[in-house]
């Protein structure tokens, strides 16, 4: 079963403590959490083909497009107020609401800041740039 991105919300916390947890609004889109293994080649003389094994997962970056909102006491603030200070916080992202519990993730992570954009006939937006710590956790959270 799909899960409705419609409904999606974000929340960033002021510890590592979900909660703590301020919503992040405006949020219009996403891209990310897919995370990497290096390839580590093990290939030697007696080899018969490349050898290779994974190396320790990269959890990545997460970026968040957003209708920008400079007021204090959001989410956007704190991503803002924590950028460049290399202090952990807790990202928490629940999905739509799919059956009693809502579904969704965890992880520690830092804020890579909060780059602002504009244009003619058009609303500031932003871009929030999440720098991921750990593995992403799948969780379920009361609705």
């Amino acid at each position: 079963m799909a899960i409705e991105t419609q409904g999606t919300r974000f929340f960033w916390s002021t510890s590592t403590a979900a909660s703590t947890a301020q919503e992040i609004l405006g949020v219009e889109g996403w891209d990310g959490l897919g995370g990497v293994s290096p390839v580590i080649d093990v290939t030697n003389l007696a080899s018969t083909a490349r050898e290779k094994i994974a190396g320790i997962r990269d959890p990545g970056e997460l970026s968040i497009n957003l209708q920008y909102d400079p007021s204090t006491g959001t989410g956007q603030h704190s991503l803002r107020v924590d950028a460049g200070t290399r202090v952990t916080r807790k990202l928490i992202i629940k999905y739509s609401t799919v059956d009693a519990n809502g579904v969704g993730l965890e992880v520690n992570a830092q804020s890579g800041g909060v780059a602002i954009t504009g244009s003619v006939d058009d609303k500031v937006m932003g871009s929030a740039q999440i720098i991921l710590q750990n593995a992403v956790t799948e969780t379920t959270f009361a609705t």
